[in-house]
């Protein structure tokens, strides 16, 4: 694999951690929308849990008047996630390529 090189202007630029991400939204007020991604990993179910066990855990800290959207283009993460947090407000995401001749079945499953 060959070396990733970035612009000199994004050499320094860092991604926040979600505990940093929700004192953001907390502060500024600002409803947010989680993309769950799932992975093609030996171990995708344990991590894929971990995952939704953790986000669930920082969900909790934001601030209950703000908008949280749970989205997915895999319906299977947005059913996991629905099971520990189920206030919360989920789309299931479709393109093209996923657009399935039930999708009003997996619609309705959800």
């Amino acid at each position: 694999m060959g070396k990733i090189i970035y612009a000199h202007r994004f050499q320094v630029v860092r991604i926040p951690t979600v505990e940093q991400l929700v004192q953001t939204l907390n502060q500024h007020q600002l409803n947010v929308n989680f993309e769950l991604k799932g992975t093609t990993d030996p171990h995708a179910q344990e991590l894929v849990s971990k995952l939704v066990t953790k986000l669930q855990a920082q969900i909790k800290q934001i601030d209950t008047k703000l908008q949280v959207i749970i989205s997915s283009f895999n319906p299977c993460l947005l059913i996991m996630m629905q099971r520990l947090a189920p206030q919360l407000t989920y789309a299931l995401l479709l393109d093209q390529h996923s657009y399935l001749p039930n999708w009003e079945l997996t619609v309705q499953f959800l």
